[in-house]
């Protein structure tokens, strides 16, 4: 998914994309919008804001599992690990050399469990 918000870029989501979240909720099971902070300029916050944000035009009875790009991390991947809306899951693209590292693999470990501890604690 396009990681933009309904309101941005004058609703480009649905107006160039074709990306309306309710329309498309027959056929999507798990929402998975593109994280990529530095690629697009933002901050290591933009996953967080994206999920705090989600409610608002992700169908309730839908999940969202970001894809958080390998050069965030893992400031990206830490600060979505802290939202207080989890991610169902985390995707990582181009991340598995990160694996190589074991201090970087013990962070990705401790994320997905602060994830998964938040997801059980609100039934998501």
């Amino acid at each position: 998914m396009c990681p933009w918000t309904p309101d941005e870029f004058n609703g480009a989501l649905t107006r160039i994309f074709a990306q309306n979240y309710q329309w498309l909720a027959e056929a999507i099971d798990v929402y998975t919008p593109l994280i990529y902070c530095s690629k697009s300029g933002c901050s290591p916050s933009w996953g967080r804001g994206w999920l705090a944000e989600s409610a608002g035009f992700v169908p309730g009875d839908r999940k969202v599992q970001l894809i958080l790009d390998a050069l965030d991390y893992s400031e990206s991947l830490t600060d979505t690990a802290a939202s207080d809306v989890p991610s169902w899951g985390i995707q990582l693209y181009a991340g598995a050399p990160l694996f190589h590292d074991l201090d970087k693999a013990l962070t990705f470990k401790h994320s997905v469990e602060a994830i998964r501890n938040r997801c059980r604690n609100e039934g998501a």
